[in-house]
């Protein structure tokens, strides 16, 4: 309830002509969606999750949206999202989640000072996500398992926050040596895609993944679960398999056997390049 007020008295301060954005998960936080309401203030409401499947959280989402998703502009970043978020909307607008293509494009000399800074010396996977079973860590870690008995030489580096401490936990359970946690990286993450041989996103459920894109732009050999969407443009670097340590692992050592050719930026000018997704947004804010 303090939330609840003090949210209410930031927006009764702010100008008539203001626009909120709310960037969420869900509809759970009904108190959020109350206090925009009642301000009567311009509000964004932009979806980023496909389900949710623990406890009361799917009761209050599904009556929470609703019971708010009329009240406001809802935008939608996939179909999936449209259908999790915004089923009482029947149109909700379309905006594609967008990156800088020019700071995500290949370096050499990023991948060297990744490298030396933090030991890497052999084959690199790397995943980047919050660190929690949606993002599903623990299978990455899984397939490292299953590369060590082929006696595939390779280290994982994780690199994002610690939200559940099951990955880690299994790791030092099960004394695997050549996972390596990051930590959250707060400026120059993409210096590390350069880094990566191979990127790894085996989501349980996706919107449209920062992850993806960005791997995409840097061109780097990723594998994603079918859980991921599939974005407009053509990336020969992306492949997509069901969620089985031995193919993903496999398809690692099939990577690892190619010459790689000079990574490609394929986004920009596209509609995931930051550039038009900003546009979009600011069409939005000026829009009555």
């Amino acid at each position: 309830m303090k939330f609840y007020f003090d949210l209410k008295s930031v927006l009764k301060q702010a100008p008539s002509d203001s626009v909120v954005q709310l960037n969420i998960c869900t509809f759970r936080n009904g108190l959020l969606f109350k206090a925009c309401k009642e301000s009567k203030l311009k509000t964004i409401v932009v979806g980023h999750y496909t389900k949710v499947d623990d406890g009361i959280l799917p009761f209050l989402h599904t009556i929470n949206s609703k019971k708010y998703s009329k009240s406001f502009i809802c935008v939608s970043i996939s179909d999936d999202v449209s259908r999790f978020m915004f089923p009482a909307i029947d149109n909700p607008v379309f905006i594609d989640n967008g990156i800088s293509p020019k700071r995500f494009k290949y370096s050499s000399e990023d991948r060297q000072f990744i490298r030396d800074k933090y030991g890497l010396n052999s084959f690199v996977i790397g995943q980047i996500g919050r660190i929690c079973d949606t993002k599903n860590q623990l299978f990455s870690v899984r397939v490292v398992e299953k590369l060590n008995q082929k006696g595939f030489d390779c280290q994982l580096v994780l690199i994002g926050k610690e939200f559940e401490n099951d990955t880690r936990e299994y790791v030092e359970g099960n004394k695997i040596e050549n996972v390596k946690f990051i930590g959250p990286v707060y400026s120059g993450i993409e210096k590390f895609y350069s880094a990566f041989d191979v990127c790894l996103l085996p989501s349980k459920n996706e919107g449209m993944s920062l992850s993806l894109l960005e791997s995409a732009s840097n061109g780097v050999n990723a594998i994603f679960s079918t859980e991921v969407p599939r974005i407009k443009v053509e990336c020969d670097n992306l492949t997509y398999l069901e969620l089985n340590e031995e193919l993903w692992a496999e398809k690692i050592i099939e990577i690892s056997k190619k010459k790689e050719n000079s990574r490609k930026s394929p986004l920009q000018g596209t509609v995931y390049d930051l550039t038009e997704c900003a546009k979009s947004y600011i069409r939005l804010y000026k829009s009555n």
